[in-house]
């Protein structure tokens, strides 16, 4: 954290800057393709991602997490330069294994994602065909006032029809829900009453063939989580003088609204320390003034911000070192 001071005989103003070194968000260096193939043969999915500090790459398969079967295998590792390589490698491919697979490498700088579908043919023969087949949902969590959106996770190509139902009624039946061709229920303004449940998708193939699995939606209150304040650092000169003018400035330099900003010295209000007044330039930046510096006002001077979320702090020592300026 670099802070700039400048003052002069009338007033002063500073200006605080952070510089972080060293982190990188994750940049994808290699992506897989999508593919149309017949079932059988076997398949790999491959993602290379570079960054700093080493990403972390993960997958999902139509937006929940792949399926737990001995076919499919996910590995990885650094390879040279510190790249990470992660592939998804799924033997003898299945009708049931077709969707829209995502990795997503994610470090503490920030995160990117890729997509691509596989589409397996359905056929009607074969013991590694099959028709079309939604895979099982885990729970879905809503969360109220927010928009919610589903993807179904089905298999099979071409299909021929992808439906969202509950309590046995074909949705959408109200404005806010809307189904997509592509299989994804979108429902606006999620109300916790009337949404939250069992939402069944079904799968039609090119056959007349179905298949349907449920999925329970889960819906949350929306409680805002307000950030914790964080403060500026500030400091006194070391060389104040007795009769000398101190002007140092607390600002608020994160965190949410509204904030509280209050000066104490060795835990004491400052506003019952004779000679000392604390100014407010705005909500975020306040002013601890003293006109005129004398032996009581040594000590600890501490700037406290507080919100909703929590409190911060800064301590600085004053010294007085005795000598009287000549005017």
């Amino acid at each position: 954290m670099y802070q700039c001071l400048a003052k002069n005989d009338e007033d002063s103003t500073q200006a605080a800057a952070q510089v972080d070194l060293g982190d990188s968000a994750p940049v994808l260096d290699y992506r897989f393709i999508s593919q149309t193939l017949q079932p059988g043969p076997s398949v790999s999915l491959k993602c290379i991602a570079s960054g700093a500090p080493t990403p972390h790459v993960s997958w999902s398969l139509d937006g929940f997490p792949l399926p737990q079967v001995d076919r499919l295998v996910v590995g990885q590792y650094v390879g040279v330069g510190g790249s990470v390589v992660s592939h998804v490698n799924i033997t003898g491919v299945r009708t049931e294994d077709g969707g829209a697979y995502a990795c997503t490498a994610v470090n503490r700088a920030g995160s990117t994602a890729h997509q691509a579908r596989l589409n397996v043919y359905v056929t009607n023969s074969g013991s590694s065909a099959g028709p079309a087949y939604v895979r099982p949902m885990s729970v879905v969590t809503a969360v109220a006032g927010e928009q919610l959106a589903v993807s179904c996770p089905a298999a099979g190509y071409p299909l021929a029809q992808l439906t969202w139902s509950r309590d046995g009624r074909t949705l959408p039946v109200t404005a806010r829900q809307k189904v997509y061709e592509n299989g994804t229920l979108v429902i606006t303004r999620v109300e916790k009453s009337r949404d939250g449940g069992s939402y069944t998708c079904t799968a039609q193939d090119k056959h007349g063939r179905t298949h349907s699995a449920t999925a329970t939606v889960q819906v949350l209150e929306c409680h805002v989580i307000a950030v914790p304040p964080k403060l500026s650092i500030f400091t006194f000169r070391r060389d104040l003088a007795l009769g000398e003018r101190v002007y140092e400035a607390c600002t608020v330099i994160g965190g949410d609204k509204p904030v509280q900003v209050t000066w104490t010295k060795d835990g004491v209000p400052v506003k019952s320390i004779e000679g000392v007044q604390v100014r407010n330039l705005d909500q975020l930046t306040t002013f601890l003034v003293i006109d005129h510096l004398s032996p009581r006002h040594a000590g600890n001077y501490t700037c406290t911000a507080t919100n909703d979320a929590a409190s911060a702090q800064h301590t600085s020592a004053l010294n007085v070192n005795g000598k009287l300026l000549v005017s």
